[in-house]
């Protein structure tokens, strides 16, 4: 039997998909934000830092920024996943879809500010239901 994941009510999961393969992971949401200059003009980080340094991310620095992030999921243990003290499964808060530059958020908890304005020119960002904007074939790793 598979142990119970639980996830710190802090965090969120994320579901992004890069080069065409479809990947989970959980960190603080405002990991997810991928012009972390629109959320906090004024942070510099330091090399290796915070996010590995990525400020802005795109196509040059995508495999840095995911190698930030606290902790990747494999698909099968989705299903075994919880909030922290709970028996509520954890479901995405969002869907980075790099190949279509689409950001969707979805009942964060980071103080409601308006995370979807966080994010790269050029990309389409919007705040809805997040599983309507995944295939069927994942959205069946977080069927209750």
């Amino acid at each position: 039997m598979q142990k119970k994941i639980e996830v710190d009510w802090d965090d969120a999961l994320a579901v992004i998909k890069y080069k065409n393969a479809w990947h989970f992971y959980v960190d603080m949401e405002i990991m997810f934000l991928l012009d972390y200059t629109a959320y906090d003009s004024e942070y510099k980080p330091a090399p290796g830092r915070f996010r590995n340094g990525t400020l802005i991310v795109d196509e040059n620095n995508t495999e840095i920024w995911l190698g930030a992030l606290a902790r990747k999921l494999a698909p099968d243990l989705l299903l075994h996943t919880y909030w922290e003290n709970t028996e509520k499964r954890v479901l995405p808060t969002f869907v980075i879809d790099f190949d279509q530059k689409l950001w969707v958020g979805s009942n964060w908890h980071h103080d409601q500010s308006p995370l979807h304005k966080c994010q790269p020119a050029g990309w389409t960002t919007l705040e809805d239901d997040v599983m309507t904007y995944l295939p069927s074939e994942i959205q069946r790793y977080f069927a209750m």
